[in-house]
């Protein structure tokens, strides 16, 4: 766990450098993982307004906002302008002391710059390259501008979120930035583990796209299997397929009920006084539930109703029915639980003090995964990272006035 206790653990990636070209959320996402386990990532942005993130609400001092610090913690910062050849020949420097390269531009991009994975694979042969785009790096989508947004939409995931009635809807978070970044974070776990075996490097492809369809617990196969018979589309606040399960109206907010067996449901409507319920017949099994839906959906919403969600839950909660407050996101911030598991750290930053950010939702037991620092300010490691390739500080001085690299003031 995050705290004191990890300050005395190795960490994992230790010893493993990662170079950076990605921004805003996919990339920097999994490379976050990395450092909060040890791994040196260089993080590469472009002069002046570096990372697009940097510019993001909620503002924490120029340059810094919550959104960057959030997944970007931990990294060091340089900044080159990658339109100047010996810009190109520094990140050519860097690959060669690096393990990892991941990059989100739209696929082609890396190519103009020569530093596409033929190109990086003849400066070392085992290296890693991952590359995460909106829809890969091959197929008719592949040259097309997404993002998180049209990802799930084109995926289908918004046609099976919203009420029936009602139109598509997205999540409430970037969803497809972060699981496609989770992806590519296992997938470089794997390509290294890949490389201590044979000693070969590897190019890994994450298509956001991808990675959302790949999400799908039945809809997709319900429309396979049924030859296109089944056209799945959204059900609202309620499963299509295990009933009751689902968000009802409570008398001070919303609660989550879910049955998904038989025993499960006598117990709920014995909590619920309704203990009759258990022997009628178009209530036994879930499949007749399913046909009854509305019908069971009635009885459930009457009963909590008038019941504050508080008393719910408990009541539920006692008799081991499936259950939950819906929770606002201070109450989750605040939540005990949330406490307990140490998913909010503090990290000290400069002329603001400590600013609490979302810890690693990892746990080891015999090495540590937290939040390893703050997050740089711009080009605040160019010194540092050029010394590391041998530069001297006449010549630092010479490619800062030539506009290569950019530190802010």
């Amino acid at each position: 766990m995050a705290g004191a206790s990890n300050q005395q653990k190795k960490k994992i990636y230790s010893g493993i450098r990662i170079l950076d070209f990605s921004r805003v959320l996919t990339g920097p996402y999994c490379t976050r993982l990395f450092a909060d386990m040890g791994a040196e990532v260089i993080k590469v942005e472009q002069p002046v307004t570096g990372d697009d993130a940097r510019g993001f609400p909620y503002v924490i001092s120029p340059g810094n906002t919550g959104y960057y610090l959030q997944q970007n913690c931990g990294k060091k910062s340089i900044s080159l302008d990658m339109r100047k050849k010996e810009a190109i020949e520094i990140l050519k420097k860097l690959v060669l002391i690096s393990d990892v390269v991941v990059e989100n531009f739209r696929p082609g991009v890396v190519a103009k710059y020569k530093l596409d994975y033929e190109n990086l694979k003849a400066i070392k042969k085992d290296i890693i390259m991952c590359s995460i785009s909106a829809f890969g790096q091959t197929g008719p989508l592949s040259p097309f501008v997404g993002n998180d947004l049209t990802t799930q939409a084109m995926s289908g995931l918004m046609d099976m979120t919203g009420e029936p009635d009602g139109p598509p809807s997205n999540a409430g978070a970037a969803i497809a930035d972060t699981i496609a970044g989770t992806h590519a974070f296992g997938a470089i776990a794997s390509a290294l583990y890949q490389r201590e075996r044979t000693g070969l490097g590897e190019y890994i492809d994450i298509s956001m796209l991808d990675c959302m369809f790949a999400q799908f617990e039945i809809a997709v196969q319900s429309f396979i299997l049924s030859k296109g018979q089944v056209q799945p589309h959204r059900a609202g606040v309620h499963h299509p397929t295990v009933v009751p399960l689902g968000t009802y109206h409570a008398a001070d907010g919303w609660v989550i009920v879910g049955v998904f067996n038989d025993n499960v449901w006598k117990r709920m409507v014995e909590a619920m006084g309704r203990p009759e319920l258990a022997e009628d017949r178009r209530f036994m099994g879930n499949s007749a539930r399913v046909q009854n839906k509305e019908t069971v959906i009635g009885i459930v919403q009457e009963w909590v109703k008038n019941m504050p969600v508080k008393d719910a839950v408990q009541i539920l909660q006692k008799a081991q029915v499936l259950t939950a407050p819906v929770q606002s996101v201070a109450e989750v911030a605040n939540h005990p639980q949330i406490r307990a598991r140490e998913m909010l750290v503090k990290v000290e930053h400069e002329g603001v003090g400590p600013v609490e950010i979302i810890n690693i939702p990892i746990k080891f037991t015999n090495t540590a995964a937290c939040v390893s620092g703050k997050a740089a300010a711009l080009g605040e490691h160019n010194q540092e990272i050029l010394k590391l390739l041998g530069y001297s500080s006449d010549a630092i001085k010479g490619l800062q006035r030539d506009g290569v690299i950019y530190e802010k003031s």
